[in-house]
This record gives C-alpha cells, sequence and structure tokens, in this order.
C-alpha cells in the first residue's frame, strides 16, 4: 500500500498493484483539511473497475464511489479539520485486477492553484490531462451578473463550467456533451465576494485546449465610453468574444443604435443593459446592419453595449452607431430657408441635422441625390424624439411636407432608404406658412465634406 501526499489542485498518476487480493493506493491530504472537496479517477491502463473512498483520521469513511466504468468522482464534505485519506482500489468482480491511473482532488471552498480572473477578459487556457481541471477565481459585489463562455480551440474537450461561492456552494453549471462552445448568459451573485470557476472535460476522459471569456454584465470591465453621435470601429477577434462599451443617458432619451458588419462572417447582435445588468434593448440580424430603434432609456444613469455574434461561432470588424433622436449629439445645424451639403459615407450612416421650429408650422425638407446610388429617405422627430414625419424616394430627390407640433428643437435624419447605398447629398430646409422659425439668409448654403470618388 503507497502513501503519496497530493495537494489541492494538483493531479498524480499512479499505478495500481496487488497486495493481498486487494489493489489499493492512499493518497494524504495535508494542511487545513478538506471542508468541501471533489476527487476525480481515471483508469490510464488495465482492465480494473476503480473505486474510491475518503476516510478521516480514524479510518472512518467520509464518502465513496465506485463504477463499473473507467472514471469517476466524488464530492465530500469534511466534518472537521485534520488529514484525510483518499483510498483507491479495485472495485467489484474486478479486485483481482491492476492497471494504472489518474487522480485529482480539489477543495471547493477555498481553490488551490487557482489563477485569479479580471472582468473584461479573455483567458487561454489548456487541459493537458483528461482528469485534471483548471481553477479560477474573481471577485464579486452582491446583485452582480456574471456572463462566462468557454470556447474550445483545439482538441476535443466537452467543456464544463462550473461556479463555486466562498463556502463551497455551487452557484452556476454549464456543460457539454460535444465539443462545442459552453456559455453561462447570466450567473447571479448573491453575496460579496471571493468566488471560485472550474474548467473541465464533462467526461473526464479528453483534452484540449480553450478560450475563457469572463465579462459581467452591470458595469462590464473593460468597456470602452463612447458618447451620443459617435461612430465607433471595432472588432471580434476570437471566437465568442464579447465587445463592451459604456455611455450616459437620461430618462426618456430615444437611442438610434446600429452596427454594420465590414468584414468577416460573424452574424452582428447588440444589446444595451442598465447599471443593474437588466437588458433594455436587443436586436440581431443575419449579416444585414442592425437597426435598434429607438431604444427608450426608463432613467437617467450609466448604459451598457455588448456586441458580439449572435451564431458565437465567427469574428470580423463592424462600425456602431450612437445617435439620439430626441437632443441629438454633435447635430449639423440648419435654418430655414438654407441647403446643407453632406454625404452618406458607409452602409448604414447617417446624417442628423437640428432645427428649431414654431408649433403648426408648415415645413418642407428637399433631399437631392447629387452623387451614388443611394434612395433618398428623410425623417422628422420633435423635441422629445417621437417621429413626425417621413418619406422616402425610388429616385433621386425625396420632397416631404411636415406640420410641426411643438414649439423646440427638431431633429432630422437623413439616410438611404436600404442602408446599403452611399454617396452625396443636399438637404434643404423651407417654411411654406407663417412663421416657422429662425432663418438663414436667403438661398444660404453650407458645404459639408463630400465622399470623394
Amino acid at each position: 500500500m503507497g502513501v503519496v501526499t497530493l495537494r489541492q489542485g494538483e493531479h498524480a498518476q499512479l499505478i495500481l498493484r496487488l497486495g493481498n487480493n486487494l489493489g489499493q493506493a492512499k493518497l494524504r491530504s495535508q494542511g487545513e483539511g478538506l471542508v468541501e472537496g471533489c476527487f476525480s479517477i481515471v483508469r490510464t491502463s488495465g482492465t480494473f473497475a476503480p473505486s474510491i473512498a475518503v476516510r478521516n483520521a480514524n479510518g472512518v469513511a467520509v464518502c465513496s464511489n465506485f463504477t463499473s466504468g473507467s472514471k469517476l468522482g466524488v464530492t465530500c464534505t469534511a466534518t472537521s479539520s485534520g488529514n484525510y485519506t483518499l483510498e483507491v482500489q479495485s472495485s467489484g468482480s474486478s479486485r483481482s485486477t491492476i492497471g494504472g491511473y489518474q487522480v485529482y482532488m480539489q477543495r471547493l471552498n477555498g481553490v488551490g492553484n487557482a489563477t485569479p480572473l479580471s472582468v473584461g477578459s479573455v483567458t487561454q487556457g489548456s487541459l493537458a490531462s483528461p482528469i485534471e481541471s483548471k481553477t479560477y477565481t474573481f471577485t464579486a459585489a452582491q446583485n452582480d451578473l456574471i456572463r462566462l463562455r468557454l470556447f474550445p480551440t483545439g482538441g476535443t474537450i466537452y467543456p464544463r463550467i462550473r461556479v463555486y461561492n466562498a463556502a463551497g456552494v455551487k452557484q452556476c453549471e454549464e456543460y457539454r456533451f460535444v465539443t462545442a462552445l459552453a456559455t453561462i448568459e447570466s450567473c447571479a451573485i448573491t453575496a460579496e465576494g471571493t468566488y471560485s470557476l472550474l474548467v473541465d472535460d464533462n467526461g473526464t476522459s479528453r483534452t484540449g485546449t480553450y478560450d475563457l471569456h469572463f465579462q459581467r454584465l452591470n458595469n462590464p470591465g473593460n468597456a470602452t465610453p463612447i458618447s451620443v453621435g459617435s461612430v465607433t470601429n471595432g472588432s471580434l477577434e476570437r471566437i465568442a468574444a464579447m465587445n463592451a462599451y459604456r455611455f450616459n443617458a437620461e430618462a426618456n432619451d430615444q437611442l438610434i443604435v446600429r452596427l454594420v458588419r465590414e468584414a468577416g462572417s460573424f452574424n452582428p447582435q447588440i444589446r444595451v443593459y442598465n447599471s443593474n445588468g437588466a437588458s433594455i434593448c436587443t436586436d440581431y440580424s443575419f449579416g444585414a446592419p442592425v437597426m435598434l430603434e429607438p431604444c427608450a432609456i426608463p432613467a437617467t444613469g450609466q448604459y451598457s453595449i455588448l456586441i458580439d455574434d449572435r451564431s458565437l461561432a465567427a469574428i470580423g470588424t463592424y462600425k456602431l452607431h450612437l445617435q439620439r433622436r430626441n437632443n441629438p449629439g454633435n447635430p449639423t445645424a440648419i435654418a430655414f430657408n438654407q441647403t446643407r451639403q453632406s454625404a452618406i459615407a458607409s452602409s448604414a450612416a447617417f446624417g442628423t441635422f437640428s432645427f428649431e421650429g414654431r408649433v403648426g408650422a408648415q415645413v418642407r425638407l428637399t433631399m437631392l441625390r447629387t452623387s451614388g446610388s443611394f434612395r433618398p429617405q428623410v425623417t422628422v422627430y420633435d423635441s422629445a424624439g417621437l417621429k413626425l414625419c417621413g418619406d422616402y424616394s425610388f429616385n433621386e430627390q425625396l420632397t416631404l411636407n411636415c406640420t410641426l407640433k411643438t414649439d423646440g428643437q427638431h431633429t432630422i435624419i437623413a439616410e438611404d432608404r436600404n442602408n446599403t447605398g452611399v454617396g452625396n447629398y443636399t438637404l434643404t430646409l423651407a417654411c411654406l406658412s407663417g412663421s416657422c422659425g429662425p432663418a438663414a439668409a436667403l438661398n444660404e448654403r453650407v458645404y459639408l465634406p463630400l465622399v470623394r470618388r
């Protein structure tokens, strides 16, 4: 009978030999002893059917398990501190057989050999032994919502993810029976503290490499700050990646969020979350631009956007447009009797204009395509972001008449009807009756950058 010291988070490879017709080996846990622990064993040679038992210092079995196959596991709760012994032997009709095996031990509360994780990170890892579990730790606050994705990048592992709190109580779990992505979309944290994450093969018989994506839905980590009225270039560089952005918004804002795939084969998906991690708006497409509008903001505060591939299977680059129908960011001012010249520079891009108008005013907007092949479309919103009127044309020119219902700032969105074309255009604002609002000098024209051919 051999005795081998096995530390937390380690695995050992041993050979089971005969002794008095009973093959067995013992592994002793030293130090503080187990409070909540897991043990795994897999036969690597021979034909014996393994059984395991964990015994306290008095030789009393705390837990045990056996199998007629080649692998098994057991989870134990220790009744007191001290040294415990793991006994491995042949079981049943195979008690006279011998062979080799690997055994792994980990403590679920206060895990050993753990790698710390940071929110918003992507960690590359490997399972070099089929019996092995990779262990990670992270800190979390009460009511945090954690998202985890494990994507096999090599080998044949059937991924399994388990999250435990500081007391060794399992909080969340996900596993697969194939070599494919395993994801926990929202793991609710019930108390502040340190948590552990165990990654292993669901069948404890395979090896391979993986990417581990770790993110928080409330207050995501490594989030890029963006502002209303901006266009941001981004890329999904790894399978199952999640790109996070954050911005501030006020109650009743009416957002325009657009995601345009520029390269790659991913299916664009946008999700907007509030500061508590609750989903406010979501949309996706199978390759076409995602048009999330309007996204109504319920309360003033910080919000986040998560962008990923809907199928979680591809990568690529994109443009992210963020705008507001009410009080738009970085609009181009236009007055009555004024013509602005602008451009649609990329797919799903749009021009944002603002003007001051009076209730009851009859106004006319003319959008004239001067180059390119897009179909002109114009929409007018009041100061609350509510749509007043809109239309499009299959020709080069669109004329839209509109009656204003309130005083104050109004927003104009000028774009391509199909969100695929580019080109140059002019936009003219005219007053048809009465006093519509501030006017520019007659026939004044202001020129903005054009699309160069």
